[in-house]
């Protein structure tokens, strides 16, 4: 099960340095202090090309790729929200029944008093995923992420 659009949408050579990374850990390739964005497999890079965008407007976003599904590491989740108190979950699953919701439940039940906004979920619509031509109409862009985490920003003090 591999998210086949990431091998369109690399152009260069990725090095391999020979260095181990643990996917027992989520793993957090931005620190950020106003907001949480959650994702794995290619939603990844399009939450780290979201915080560019959003850091241009003062929106300082923390980027944590979940990178293994279970073991699901929630103690970097949960620290990471905690600290934040915003988080925003993207990813292609359909809303209904996806990972995200579980992460969303889960970050309910530890940090609840520690949000400042409710958690929000960017995912396509509940339906059949369409012929890969369609995909961009389906799944969610930068721009809704975008959108989604400076709502949540500007919506909350």
């Amino acid at each position: 099960l591999e998210p086949e659009r990431i091998y369109r949408s690399f152009k260069e050579d990725v090095l391999d340095d020979g260095q181990h990374i643990s996917l027992e850990q989520c793993l957090v390739w931005r620190k950020g202090t106003d907001l949480t964005l959650i994702a794995w497999g290619a939603m990844v890079q399009d939450c780290l090309q979201a915080a560019d965008e959003l850091a241009i407007h003062g929106i300082d976003t923390e980027v944590i790729d979940v990178a293994c599904l279970k073991p699901l590491d929630m103690a970097t989740i949960i620290n990471s929200v905690a600290l934040t108190g915003r988080c925003v979950i993207v990813q292609e699953a359909v809303k209904s029944g996806g990972l995200g919701s579980e992460i969303a439940a889960r970050l309910a039940d530890k940090v609840f008093y520690a949000l400042r906004a409710p958690i929000k979920i960017v995912s396509p619509p509940d339906v059949i995923l369409p012929y890969f031509k369609l995909e961009q109409a389906y799944l969610p862009q930068v721009a809704d992420i975008v959108r989604a985490c400076r709502d949540l920003v500007e919506s909350t003090p």
